[in-house]
């Protein structure tokens, strides 16, 4: 039938640029808002005026801009109401407007790849194949039942797990990604696709097809894996050495086999380098070995001392029997783009000095210590990576070095290699070895000495260079200057020299209070003791005396002589405790602590009288290893004068004195008098 377009509405039209299933679409725009047959687009249509029968009116809307949508049939009191506003996918700062449940995932993880097998595992037919590793971290048992594993993100069904495969809590599964489903027996279990060498992708599809996890790797080796380093985590993956297949992964770095083989350390017209344009120093690594050498991580310098100056960046490596040519043109920015090449942030000098390679935990690899250079004539190994160095005659950069000619120059003295200044604490250790060469062919034997005027204590090994110094207290601070004397024990016996200075800082060192023995005092007698310290520190610090908490609150120290004076109460009878503590002005301060016994002594007391038949018993209660003298007084007139010694003076051996005095009188006064 014919369609109706309301005034407001007139501005609408059919667009091809949008659609769904067939060749256009109605683009609504409305002028105004409408709910009635005018303010509508309809269309009239005679066969669906049926009494009592069922239609189905079905669209397909994209909002825009509208807000509603009214769709009905006329003279019909259906009129269904459609929401055509686009869902606000975000809602900061607000709840969300969409929350659902998720599944507990299963801790099930594409844990370790070999991509190229070469030394690893060999599958059940005895070959060598491409293999994965599956692991559960859970506490539970996992079927496989309709699992998948794929290398291609746009078919996710590439090869499924036999019925009946199921990894148990901690257990590790090998897949061989091999591509030869048909050798699959029991748990041997072989793929339909097959991983490509170097670089691939791996993933884990779980039923309903859902990735579970997902394995993306780049520049493998061959004889390396890839895989998560710890197991069962996503976060950290990285390329190992040490393939572990149905094992805990290891990252351990394998040793690396490595020569410094090649360098040209006054580069004039030799060999200019593609990305600078300047014609910088170079030096050439090579590797011996039968594996690719993975160079990312570790160090390139030209000081000994400075093992970490250059961390070469990941991605570079030497296949076997392979070389990589650095340039040494303190230009590291020039790493990009994947050269060929290596640039490092330091040059080499003309005159000498030392190429070193260490590995990440500061461990030399190699190193080699070359002297005086000539222009455009470079140093190196003959033959490749062996020991004997040699001049050569033509440069061979990223080649082998050539066995048909070499250049053999002048006998010259054994060449030191630079020692950067150091500085130490007093009392610590300094100890390092020389790195000394003779470039003679042969070389000559060198011996190692110091100058006269070395520090007391610094001494060095004639044979191995080894230089040691221990720095005293009477050392620091200070600045010293240790001069090296390398000499050859044979012809032509010339000898050079290397010089470096060594700061020795000071070392605060705590300082010691002198035994301090018991002390004995009676109760309300002054004590004074003298309380020292010494300090060892060159000069010697100022030190202040204190009474540390504990100690009784009516004792007293002189914080400047260490003065002790103490007074004790009779509530203080017995065995005290007072802690010294004598404190440094160094930097940072130092204290030290003694505790000290002080026995304060009680007067007698708790007098016990017996009257026996012809004598009296007395008692006291005393403290042994005191001296007392028993007085006595008939007459209680003029008590000042008359009392009088009843004895000898008597030395207690326990806590109570025990008298017996004859009964000479009718009535006597006794007293009891503490001599010491």
């Amino acid at each position: 039938g014919t369609w109706y377009v309301g005034s407001n509405l007139i501005n609408s039209m059919i667009v091809t640029n949008v659609k769904h299933s067939g060749n256009s679409c109605l683009l609504m725009r409305a002028t105004s808002l409408g709910t009635l047959y005018p303010t509508s687009i309809n269309q009239t249509n005679q066969f669906l005026a049926t009494t009592n029968a069922i239609f189905t009116v079905s669209f397909w809307y994209l909002p825009v801009s509208l807000s509603n949508i009214i769709v009905r049939t006329r003279s019909s009191a259906f009129a269904p109401r459609f929401n055509v506003a686009p869902a606000a996918p975000y809602t900061p700062g607000a709840p969300p407007t969409i929350t659902t449940t998720l599944p507990e995932l299963p801790q099930i993880w594409l844990n370790e790849v070999q991509p190229e097998n070469r030394n690893g595992p060999a599958d059940n037919m005895g070959e060598r194949e491409p293999w994965l590793e599956l692991y559960n971290s859970s506490s539970q048992p996992i079927s496989l039942d309709g699992w998948w594993l794929t290398d291609n993100y746009t078919n996710l069904l590439r090869w499924s797990f036999p019925s009946g495969i199921t990894l148990a809590p901690g257990q590790f599964l090998v897949v061989w990604a091999d591509g030869q489903p048909e050798q699959t027996a029991d748990n041997n279990l072989h793929t339909s696709f097959r991983l490509p060498p170097t670089n691939g992708s791996v993933a884990l599809v779980m039923p309903g097809q859902r990735i579970l996890d997902y394995l993306n790797y780049t520049n493998v080796p061959a004889g390396y894996s890839y895989g998560n380093v710890p197991d069962a985590q996503p976060f950290n993956r990285q390329v190992m050495g040490y393939a572990t297949p149905g094992a805990t992964n290891n990252p351990a770095r394998p040793p690396l086999n490595v020569r410094i083989n090649e360098w040209m350390a006054s580069n004039t017209r030799t060999l200019l380098p593609p990305s600078s344009g300047t014609y910088d120093d170079w030096f050439e690594l090579f590797n011996p070995g039968q594996d690719v050498a993975l160079l990312g991580g570790y160090y390139l310098t030209d000081d000994l001392n400075n093992p970490f100056q250059f961390r070469i960046p990941d991605g570079f490596s030497i296949p076997a029997g392979g070389f990589l040519l650095v340039w040494a043109d303190n230009k590291p920015y020039l790493n990009t783009n994947n050269p060929a090449d290596l640039h490092v942030n330091f040059q080499l000098s003309r005159n000498g000095e030392a190429i070193g390679l260490f590995d990440p935990d500061g461990q030399v690899v190699d190193a080699v210590v070359f002297g005086p250079q000539t222009n455009d004539v470079s140093q190196g190994r003959l033959p490749d990576g062996s020991s004997n160095i040699v001049f050569l005659a033509t440069p061979t950069p990223r080649a082998p070095n050539g066995t048909n000619s070499t250049v053999t120059p002048e006998p010259g003295p054994p060449q030191v290699a630079p020692i950067s200044n150091v500085s130490i604490v007093e009392g610590t250790t300094l100890q390092f070895a020389v790195q000394a060469l003779d470039t003679n062919q042969p070389p000559v034997p060198l011996s190692f000495f110091l100058s006269p005027d070395a520090p007391s204590g610094a001494g060095i090994e004639a044979g191995t260079g080894l230089l040691t110094w221990t720095p005293t207290e009477a050392q620091g601070p200070g600045l010293y200057t240790l001069t090296i004397i390398v000499a050859q024990t044979a012809s032509p016996f010339l000898s050079a020299t290397r010089s470096f200075t060594v700061e020795v800082t000071e070392s605060n060192l705590p300082p010691v209070i002198n035994p301090v023995p018991q002390q004995i005092v009676n109760v309300g007698q002054q004590l004074s003791l003298a309380i020292s310290a010494t300090d060892a520190d060159l000069p010697a610090n100022r030190l202040t005396y204190s009474l540390g908490t504990g100690s009784p609150t009516n004792a007293a120290i002189n914080p400047t002589n260490g003065l002790l004076s103490w007074q004790p109460l009779a509530s203080q009878a017995g065995t005290n405790w007072l802690e010294l503590v004598v404190v440094d002005d160094g930097v940072p301060p130092l204290s030290a602590t003694q505790m000290v016994a002080i026995v304060v002594v009680p007067p007698p007391e708790n007098l016990g009288i017996v009257l026996l038949s012809n004598s009296v018993r007395l008692s006291w209660g005393v403290f042994p290893g005191k001296t007392y003298q028993l007085l006595q007084n008939d007459n209680l007139q003029g008590l000042q004068s008359s009392w009088t010694s009843s004895g000898s003076p008597i030395t207690a051996t326990n806590d109570t004195l025990i008298i017996e005095q004859a009964i000479t009188s009718r009535s006597r006064y006794y007293r009891l008098k503490q001599l010491d």
